[in-house]
């Protein structure tokens, strides 16, 4: 099923070809510095590495997640929207994190909430879905 999305000047759009596996609130310090918010909503995507297709480029930095793993996280480099988040743990994988906010169409339901030891006291959470102080496994 293809899922797409755009920046928010639409110099950047994307299509995936995949499904959602679940979509979370991270509230982890990296989200919240790269949002500017108290979190940031992803949705992890599972998909065929040959079914992406990108219009225009996004620009790419490259940082370190807490766990130590390189991390990619994708930016319009135009108007700054915050795309999607990668961490490799040393192997390819088929799993993408999308931020929610940039998807075209009505967004999926969130499902967890992670990092909950950095979310700010007066940020409510979704009463169904799971809790977890970091990254679940």
């Amino acid at each position: 099923m293809p899922i797409t999305g755009k920046c928010y000047c639409g110099e950047v759009e994307w299509t995936i070809i995949g499904k959602v596996d679940f979509t979370s609130n991270c509230h982890c310090k990296d989200c919240q510095t790269v949002s500017g918010s108290a979190y940031g909503t992803t949705s992890l995507m599972m998909y065929d590495p040959h079914g992406v297709e990108f219009k225009g480029s996004p620009k790419v930095i490259h940082g370190f997640s807490d766990a130590g793993n390189t991390t990619q996280r994708g930016f319009c480099g135009n108007c700054g929207t915050v795309l999607f988040n990668h961490v490799s743990e040393g192997k390819e994988d088929e799993h993408w994190a999308i931020r929610t906010g940039c998807m075209v169409g009505k967004p999926p339901k969130i499902d967890k909430e992670i990092y909950m030891k950095s979310k700010p006291v007066w940020v409510p959470s979704p009463k169904t879905a799971l809790k977890f102080d970091g990254m679940p496994h």
